[in-house]
C-alpha cells in the first residue's frame, strides 16, 4: 500500500493494515486502519499501541477474540507527533451482548454505569434486537499523555 505525503509519517507504523477512512481537524489528521490477516488481540494491541507506550493500560474486558477484519486501529497526528491511539474490535470478535454488558460496566463510575445502562436501554426500547446484537463496536483510546478511555458502539434497530 503507497500512502501520499499527508500519510507518509504512520506508513511505517501501518504494517499490514488497510486504510478506511482519514479525517482532517484543526491541523491533526486521523487515519482509520483494519486488520485483515490474523492475529491475537494481545499481538495486535502490543503491536499498535507501542509508539505511545510499551505496556497497555487497560484491561481488555470483555476480551475480544480473533475474527478475520475484525480489529481496526486509528492513529492521529500533528506535525509528525502521535496524540493518540485508538483500537477497535467489532461485533466479530465479541461474546454476545449479555457478556459485554456485565463486563463492559465492571469499574466504571456510577454515573458512567448508569449512562451505558441508559443508551442500552434506549436502543432496545426501539425495536426488536439486531441481527448481530446490540454492540456494533468496543474501542479503547490512548492519548499520548496517558490518559486512556473506552467507548462502546450500540446498533439502533431498523424500522
Amino acid at each position: 500500500m503507497e500512502y501520499d505525503d499527508r500519510f507518509s509519517f504512520v506508513a511505517p507504523l501501518a504494517g499490514k493494515l488497510y486504510p478506511v477512512m482519514a479525517s482532517f481537524d484543526d491541523g491533526a489528521t486521523e487515519l482509520y486502519l483494519r486488520q485483515s490477516h490474523a492475529s491475537s488481540w494481545f499481538a495486535f494491541v502490543d503491536q499498535y499501541l507501542a509508539p505511545l507506550t510499551a505496556q497497555s493500560p487497560f484491561t481488555f474486558a470483555p476480551f475480544p477474540h480473533h475474527a478475520a477484519r475484525s480489529f481496526c486501529v486509528s492513529m492521529r497526528w500533528r506535525a509528525s507527533r502521535i496524540e493518540a491511539i485508538s483500537l477497535f474490535a467489532d461485533d466479530r470478535s465479541l461474546p454476545s451482548d449479555r457478556v459485554i454488558a456485565d463486563e463492559w460496566i465492571a469499574g466504571m463510575s456510577a454515573d458512567d454505569r448508569d449512562a451505558y445502562e441508559a443508551a442500552l436501554g434506549g436502543v432496545r426500547s426501539i425495536g426488536a434486537r439486531p441481527l448481530h446484537g446490540w454492540h456494533a463496536m468496543l474501542a479503547w483510546t490512548l492519548e499520548a499523555d496517558g490518559t486512556a478511555h473506552r467507548a462502546v458502539s450500540l446498533r439502533v434497530p431498523r424500522f
